[in-house]
């Protein structure tokens, strides 16, 4: 019978994330990278691909950002938050490495392929993990002292906690799309809470720790601060939290034992040494490659850019927590309300259990350091505002604080309300919570959106597929992981005039060039974002720096205009042979005379150029076939232009 109880609280586990999985699955499965921060997975999925395109000795299993190839070298895709090796590799030193290390090796242990289906697997696996701890975490905490086994019966106020992590909408999205070093640190801060809560029952009940749960909990928060720097928050509130009980214990109450004073001083020593010992390793193992000036350079412009505390970042942060917890948040105020309500009740009942009130205390101090753990690494948020108001899964850490204080309001009014009435509520708040996960992340529209098709695959295909081993790529706008990714090459972005061309080329062996054009005049992210999302055509021009003086056009391709009335279709012309040019900047390179030649009509003479239509000799063209999205091809051998 025991045994069948115990397998209870992992199926029922089980089974609510499986339902969680199955609210993601339309986000999951066939989706190409898109927003909503899967600029961060596409991030770490060119840094997975470089590992793999890379020796070991060059990249150290440290955060490499350069795809392999010569073509991609020297290309800084990450300024101000990546240094060079003076290899022509670009390292990104805005967090630690582990995050990108132990996906990478999962994948090679299992031998599959690097692609965003396997990350958000391996997000998912991570998902449940994290529940599965918080479960026992917070059964702990309600456990008395029961011989110090752990019960692993179904325990109300720890499923309630388990349901809110699986359904709150930030973790239903940041442990399935988005995947970031977070992801990989909820896990390993759950099993550090986990033995920190240990230490502090043993410490409370037959002192002193024993030496090997602080190994064991030194080992944790090493892989913690070397996975993600919430690491040391955590073991900072670790350590003030030992040195306030080593003082009270040491002040308030004098008759203490020397055991128990000695338990605190191991805490407090491994709470300070391994956070020590971590940076100053992370310092030598980023300082093999870039060294140690430049990374601790690189780390303090990171930290004062993220750290920005401008007015509007913390509008968005306090955004993202209402979109990312606002039906959990919500829940708490109702539980509180009816808490309140029922405060005569409580004083009552409290009266009532005056034999119970040793288990109840250290119940009560298992509870103040779980909350205090559990609340503590939010400062981060405050700490690097811009980068937690940018990136909704910063707010991840917040989701265990926000289920443990659903799970003990819940305990709390266990005694004054039936469990039937708590759990409508509760499932009503699960409700509420994937209806905001749909608002926010729109399967539907998202696989309609220009985001996805041309930012992502699209883009990235056409690079893949129009540009050979001897060329380096150039772009007129910003470039993010996306593109990286599915373009199998890093990109000189915001780079599309002579001069960009020509210096760039000049510091490599190469002379070969492919210029993609998106309509974006200024290379700025605003530009950018515009660009994706109406769609506009992407253009690219061939090109070859001669006798390192000039840049010559060799060839033009381009597309039609998306326009469509009465006169035109697909920007073709329904009564003459013409068409409309979508980026004006290619006009001076098309001139009368010149030979285009058309996806389905073949090759037509430019007559005339006229505003931004371009009138052809010959037969009228296919609109269907010649038009948007098809591409016109023009021989050109003429200096660049000056766009």
């Amino acid at each position: 019978m025991k045994k069948q109880i115990a397998y209870k609280p992992v199926l029922l586990i089980f089974i609510l994330f499986v339902v969680s999985v199955f609210v993601r699955l339309p986000n999951i499965l066939d989706r190409p990278l898109a927003n909503h921060n899967e600029d961060a997975t596409s991030h770490v999925l060119v840094t997975l691909k470089s590992f793999e395109e890379h020796s070991i000795s060059d990249h150290k299993f440290l955060p490499i950002f350069t795809r392999g190839g010569e073509a991609s070298a020297n290309i800084d895709n990450l300024p101000t938050a990546s240094r060079s090796d003076g290899k022509g590799n670009w390292f990104y030193t805005s967090f630690p490495p582990l995050s990108f290390a132990v996906p990478f090796w999962g994948i090679k242990l299992f031998n599959v392929s690097i692609e965003p289906l396997t990350l958000r697997i391996f997000n998912l696996i991570l998902h449940l993990i994290s529940a599965c701890l918080l479960y026992i975490i917070v059964s702990q905490c309600f456990q008395e002292r029961n011989n110090d086994k752990l019960s692993l019966g179904i325990l109300s106020p720890a499923i309630v906690a388990v349901t809110v992590y699986l359904f709150s909408a930030e973790p239903l999205w940041s442990h399935s799309n988005a995947y970031w070093s977070l992801s990989l640190a909820q896990p390993i801060w759950l099993l550090v809470i986990f033995i920190s809560l240990k230490i502090n029952k043993i410490q409370n009940i037959f002192p002193p720790v024993n030496l090997k749960l602080l190994i064991y909990l030194g080992l944790f928060l090493f892989f913690l601060c070397y996975t993600d720097w919430i690491g040391y928050v955590v073991s900072t509130s670790i350590f003030l939290y030992s040195v306030a009980s080593l003082l009270f214990n040491s002040f308030s109450k004098p008759k203490t034992s020397s055991k128990k004073i000695k338990g605190f001083l191991g805490l407090c020593a491994v709470t300070l040494a391994v956070p020590i010992i971590t940076i100053l390793l992370m310092i030598a193992h980023f300082s093999s490659v870039i060294g140690v000036r430049e990374y601790i350079e690189a780390l303090f412009i990171r930290f004062t850019y993220r750290s920005n505390s401008d007015g509007d970042f913390l509008r968005r942060l306090l955004e993202n927590y209402i979109l990312g917890y606002g039906a959990f948040l919500f829940c708490i105020l109702i539980f509180i309300f009816f808490l309140i309500f029922k405060t005569k009740h409580l004083i009552k009942f409290k009266k009532q259990q005056k034999e119970r009130e040793q288990s109840k205390q250290l119940i009560q101090k298992q509870l103040v350091l779980l909350v205090w753990l559990a609340s503590f690494p939010i400062i981060e948020n405050f700490l690097l505002l811009q980068h937690a108001a940018s990136y909704t899964f910063a707010t991840l850490k917040v989701s265990v604080l926000i289920s443990i204080v659903v799970g003990i309001l819940y305990y709390r009014l266990q005694s004054f309300y039936k469990e039937r009435f708590l759990n409508s509520v509760v499932i009503l708040m699960v409700v509420l919570s994937v209806s905001t996960y749909y608002w926010v992340n729109k399967p539907s529209v998202l696989r309609e959106s220009a985001d996805l098709q041309l930012y992502g695959e699209q883009a990235g295909d056409l690079i893949r597929n129009t540009i050979s081993n001897e060329e380096i790529a150039f772009i007129d706008t910003s470039v993010r992981g996306h593109l990286i990714y599915y373009a199998g090459r890093n990109i000189v972005e915001s780079c599309a005039k002579a001069d960009c061309i020509k210096e760039f080329l000049l510091t490599t062996s190469f002379r070969k060039a492919k210029i993609y054009l998106t309509g974006s005049n200024t290379g700025s992210t605003s530009e950018f974002y515009e660009w994706i999302q109406y769609g506009e055509p992407i253009s690219y021009l061939e090109a070859e720096l001669i006798e390192n003086q000039d840049i010559f056009v060799k060839s033009l391709t381009f597309k039609a205009a998306k326009h469509q009335d009465e006169n035109w279709e697909n920007g073709i012309s329904r009564n003459g042979s013409g068409f409309f040019v979508q980026d004006q900047r290619l006009l001076s390179l098309l001139k009368p005379g010149m030979e285009l030649s058309f996806n389905a009509s073949g090759k037509h003479k430019i007559d005339k150029v006229s505003g931004d239509q371009i009138w052809l000799s010959g037969n009228k063209l296919d609109p269907l076939s010649d038009g948007y999205p098809y591409y016109i091809k023009a021989v050109i051998h003429s200096r660049f232009p000056e766009f």
